[in-house]
Formats: C-alpha cells, structure tokens, sequence
C-alpha cells in the first residue's frame, strides 16, 4: 500500500501543471490532452470534494493536489481505454469492526431497505457485474464481506457465484485497481440485493471494444441486471460499440464518473446512469440520514446522445440527461469493503459503488419490463425516490424501497 501511495504521490505531482488547465475546475484534464489520448489518471475520477452540495467554483489547485494524495487512484483512462470510477481512502482504512466505512447494514437502512432476515438463502434472481482483468480471490473476497455483514453465503459451491471469463486463456493477470472494483462492485451489488445470485464477467482488458463484448456475454446469462463501473469519455469511437448496451429486458446501470462530466456507457439512453450522493446519518431526521448531491458526480448533457422519449426532466439539455439516479458515493464516510489484494478491509467511494448497488435494486425488485431498456421505468415511479434538494444535481433522487425500480 505504501508503494501505490508514493506512486500517486509521484503522478500528481507530475500532473501540477495539467491540473492547472483544468476546464471547470472538476479534476478531468483539458479537453487538449484528451484529444491526443494522453491521460495519465482517469479523466471520469473524482478529487474527494465532500461538501453537503456540489461546489459550483473549484478548490485552489494545491487543495486538490492534496487532496488527491489522500487516495489511491488506479484505472487511467483514455478515449477508448475505460477507467474504472472508484477510489480507495488511503487515510481511512475500515476496521474489523467497521468504525470506518459504512457496511450493508448501513445502506439498507439508508435507503429503506428491510434488514436481512436470518436464515435467507441466495437463489433469487441474477445480476451480473463486468470489469476488466482477472481477480482469482474475487469469490473469497465477497465470502468474507457477506460473512461480516450476515448476508447469506454466495459460493461458487451452492450456485449463487458464477465467474466467467470473456476471451478466456487470453485474460491478462490481475491488476490491482481493477481487482478493488470488482470486489466493490459484487460487495455493493449482494447489499441491495443479499438473495440474488451474482455473476462476475472478467474482460481481458479494459478497453472499450473488449468490455463491449463482456457486456454481451453478461446479457447472455440472463440476469434481471447488469453493473457497469467504468467509462470513458464521450467520444464518436467509444460510440460505435453503443448497441453492446442495449439488451431489453435487463436493466443496464452504468456508473455516471466521478469528475462533473458525465462519461459514456453512462450517456447512453439504453442504461440507467447512476450518480453520485453524500449520504450521512442524521437522528434529527425521520429518514435517519441526510443526503445531497456529491460535488464530483458525473453529471450534465450528453455531446452525443439524442435525449430519450421518456426523459420528461432533462434539466435544460437538448440531450440525454446524465445521471437518471444517484446513491452514496462520497469518500466521507465511504464504503467498507474487503479486498485481500489490499491487504484486507478497506474504504471506497466513487460512482462505481452507487452503479451495482442500483443494479441490486433492480434485481431485488424483479419487476423490469421485458420490453424496456434504460431508466424508462425509473422515470414512470420516480415519485418513489428521495428527492434531493433542488438545483444540486441532474438526477431524479436516491433510492427510497424498491418501488421505484
């Protein structure tokens, strides 16, 4: 760990200068750099501004540095090379007894989930989650995250955990950052939904072409849904592969970035774009928890995408609208997870925790028409969601049950 710190330490500091050239002030790099490919960190990753409401002016460049240095940063991204949307809080490891992080439990409550009954069983509807690179301790590392919270055992032995291999022998090794995200992402997925059965589908890399194929070999599974926690920004190259995320029937959620600027799978009108929230507990309140928009959540118009029949709120864009939902995402407090590669139980945060935690949702819920693709349904019932206060975001709300899903 001391290792990954001294070499983000290293890159941000080689990034002062870029940094400096920031368009609005939100963390991804001048639309000059991405124009030639050269992004040394993920242009859709968040600096962890965690103020109640998004900051409309940006943090002093020093500021957000520092900031930076505080995190782990992983997944670099390109205009056809995904990164993946979480960050590690290398200053807050979550303890054994969770005093750090918040832990299923935590979200149930938050978003009006009932708590885990004893004896459940998880054989319930499927949900599939894709990343890129191989985690061979993926399935030990959700036993011991399920294990901790008291959610039902997922095993490859009893048929709940399935992982699968896009492209087979020709799968690169493990890679760090991404084996984090695939433990966020089934650890977020078995909270919003601990009966449902998981499956993992590991791409060889992360580039857009090959998780496009890793997104049809998910929908081949026939799950009731499917995360997506990663994302490039919105270009006409990533675009020509958009039909790879659009299977009817299964709700797609895509992780909208972590840097104000919406990323695209998230753009597309096929998927559900999932935000980000700052969610925090709250006695004063009869919710229990106060919640609001996150500061660096992939939000805004999409450059490319035709705004969607069923997109009633566009909030002013000609466009789609990006994100449809959002859920906890902020690294105060952030989320435990357990990832062995990173020594043990950690804290994350990003969207790539609210992404699977929506697509859990969406399988608990069982009730995705098999004729419809993207957040349609979502709009039809987003009187059920928690609203979040007015003007902070371009999304609907926050989970609130799973009526709206």
């Amino acid at each position: 760990m001391l290792d990954r710190r001294r070499t983000t330490a290293l890159t941000a500091l080689a990034l002062v200068a870029s940094l400096a050239a920031c368009a609005g002030g939100g963390g991804a790099l001048a639309p000059s750099a991405a124009s030639h490919g050269v992004i040394a960190l993920n242009q859709s990753r968040a600096l962890p501004a965690d103020s109640p409401t998004p900051t409309p002016t940006p943090a002093p460049l020093l500021t957000q540095v520092g900031e930076l240095l505080g995190n782990v940063v992983g997944c670099a991204a390109s205009l056809t090379t995904a990164g993946c949307h979480l960050l590690q809080n290398a200053s807050a490891g979550a303890t054994a007894t969770f005093q750090n992080g918040l832990g299923a439990a935590d979200l149930r409550a938050a978003y009006g989930l009932a708590p885990v009954q004893p004896g459940a069983v998880a054989n319930g509807p499927a949900i599939a989650v894709v990343v890129a690179y191989d985690n061979p301790n993926a399935e030990h590392d959700l036993a011991t995250y399920r294990a901790a919270f008291g959610l039902p055992a997922c095993t490859s032995a009893n048929g709940c955990f399935a992982r699968l291999f896009n492209g087979g022998a020709l799968l690169k090794p493990q890679q760090s950052a991404w084996a984090m995200e695939s433990d966020t992402d089934l650890a977020m997925a078995s909270a919003a939904c601990p009966t449902c059965k998981l499956i993992l589908v590991e791409s060889p890399n992360s580039e857009i072409s090959t998780l496009a194929h890793a997104e049809d070999l998910a929908a081949a599974q026939h799950p009731v849904a499917i995360g997506n926690s990663y994302g490039v920004p919105e270009n006409q190259q990533a675009r020509a592969f958009a039909s790879h995320w659009n299977h009817p029937g299964i709700a797609i959620t895509a992780s909208a970035g972590d840097a104000k600027t919406p990323t695209f799978p998230a753009t597309l009108s096929s998927v559900t774009a999932v935000g980000g929230s700052v969610l925090v507990k709250d006695a004063t309140t009869a919710r229990g928890w106060t919640e609001a928009a996150w500061g660096n959540t992939g939000a805004g118009c999409s450059a490319t995408e035709p705004r969607p029949s069923w997109q009633t709120n566009a909030f002013g864009c000609t466009n789609r609208a990006v994100a449809d939902v959002s859920a906890v995402a902020a690294a105060s407090p952030g989320i435990a997870i357990y990832d062995s590669n990173a020594g043990g139980w950690i804290v994350v945060n990003g969207t790539s925790v609210a992404a699977p935690f929506v697509a859990g949702l969406y399988a608990a819920a069982a009730d995705y028409p098999a004729t419809a693709t993207g957040a349609a349904p979502l709009y039809a019932n987003a009187a059920h969601l928690n609203p979040l206060p007015a003007g902070t975001s371009y999304t609907l709300g926050t989970p609130n049950g799973l009526a709206a899903f």
